[in-house]
């Protein structure tokens, strides 16, 4: 799965043999059903043997045909990519499609995966409160009772 991080330059690899010199991306979130197309910065579209390099700017000030484009909300995106000829058509329907995949957009900054918390110390008695975040959001708390032979009652 290829990520994409905003407020980032973003740089992918496929293995497609191609001859064209310019890439549509059509991305929809999964999240929300929102589509954007945009067309692959064309200064940084490299095709080597059996390998295309697409670069793309995520960021809030769209140029869509010069492969800036904003990817928001962060989570799972479904991809298409076309080839094309054209350097400003931005619809799927006048390009050819290469390939269908999942990607995932993460925020700037965000920990890919985050686990934080406290935890009881070795030799606590009685009642010890037990958090558990992930990336940033408390999504477990839990309750260790050392004195009930260290039972954990998750909530």
């Amino acid at each position: 799965m290829n990520l994409a991080n905003r407020d980032s330059v973003n740089k992918w690899a496929f293995s497609i043999n191609t001859t064209q010199s310019y890439f549509l991306l059509s991305m929809t979130s999964q999240q929300t059903g929102l589509t954007v197309n945009f067309i692959a910065d064309p200064v940084n579209t490299v095709v080597s043997g059996n390998n295309l390099f697409i670069y793309f700017t995520e960021n809030s000030t769209e140029d869509k045909e010069n492969g800036i484009v904003s990817l928001s909300p962060a989570g799972t995106w479904d991809l298409l990519l076309y080839e094309q000829a054209s350097s400003s058509n931005l619809d799927p329907d006048n390009a050819t499609l290469l390939l269908d995949e999942v990607i995932r957009v993460d925020d700037a900054g965000a920990a890919t995966v985050a686990f934080t918390g406290t935890c009881a110390d070795a030799g606590d008695s009685g009642t010890v409160l037990t958090t558990i975040n992930f990336n940033g959001s408390q999504v477990y708390s839990a309750t260790l009772n050392t004195a009930a032979n260290n039972v954990i009652n998750v909530s």
